[in-house]
């Protein structure tokens, strides 16, 4: 049996192999299977964490180093750790709810660097003001909404009680 490491970062891996047979006894048999890649003499890392900017705490995020096939995610710690050949990059931080975060980096082979990303929340758009006629509509009523910060945005509308008097 061949494993092709071809596109996974440096470190150990875990699996189990299932062997079906046609032995009554035992018809089926698991096998683990432990592969340990090494870096590359070429290669070397970039690690470090990924918080909330205002609370500092950990964030589960993805490192991608931009048009590499290689990508990185955090621990429960928020840290991270990504292996990559010699050279220049830019790093790309993605977690939910928060804008992602880009910063470059120089890879030296054989040893590390480190880069934390602070992420901010993700900006809400502001909230616009608007008033609507009759007063006091039911479901059969034409609304008519009237723009109070005259702004041409789109206008979303969302009906939390499906068809019934309360918007």
């Amino acid at each position: 049996m061949t494993f092709n490491a071809t596109g996974l970062q440096p470190g150990d891996y875990a699996t189990h192999i299932y062997v079906s047979s046609n032995d009554p006894v035992r018809p089926s048999l698991s096998v683990p299977v432990n592969m340990t890649v090494e870096p590359t003499a070429n290669m070397g890392w970039v690690q470090g964490t990924v918080t909330d900017a205002v609370s500092g705490d950990p964030l589960t995020a993805t490192i991608v180093a931009e048009g590499q096939p290689y990508t990185a995610s955090t621990g429960p710690d928020g840290a991270y750790k990504l292996w990559l050949e010699a050279g220049s990059y830019t790093l790309r931080a993605s977690a939910a709810a928060h804008d992602d975060q880009t910063a470059g980096v120089d890879i030296v082979a054989g040893s590390g660097t480190v880069q934390d990303f602070a992420m901010r929340a993700r900006s809400r758009p502001p909230w616009r003001a608007f008033g609507f006629s009759p007063d006091e509509p039911t479901m059969f009523d034409t609304i008519q909404f009237h723009n109070y910060s005259y702004d041409p945005a789109g206008v979303g509308i969302e009906n939390d009680c499906l068809g019934l008097r309360r918007w």
